[in-house]
């Protein structure tokens, strides 16, 4: 099976009501999801997806760079893969993202 034009992430709570809708159940799956022998499971559901995008330019301390291909074909394509060299992880009792940031820059 090939990969899906675009990924996005929903909440657990969409999560549940989306397996629901579907006939399967969340934490039947998640227990088996575990184990070695787990599949995918197919859901019968569509899903209709709008990007809205505007490019703007912006200063930042993280890093981004480009690499070119060599195949010609794919020159237009990209893979967007994005990190933050400052987080130091959260804390669940922070108000907001509760993600830890450096101070010292």
């Amino acid at each position: 099976m090939g990969a899906v034009a675009a990924r996005s992430w929903i909440t657990l709570d969409g999560a549940k009501k989306l397996l629901s809708d579907c006939g399967q159940d969340f934490d039947r799956l998640k227990k088996s999801a575990i184990t070695k022998e787990f599949k995918p499971v197919a859901l019968n559901a569509k899903a209709k997806i709008n990007i809205k995008q505007q490019v703007r330019s912006f200063k930042s301390l993280n890093v981004i760079g480009k690499f070119e291909g060599a195949d010609p074909n794919l020159k237009d394509e990209y893979i967007i893969y994005s990190a933050h060299w400052d987080h130091l992880g959260k804390h669940p009792e922070l108000q907001g993202d509760q993600i830890f940031q450096r101070r010292d820059r």
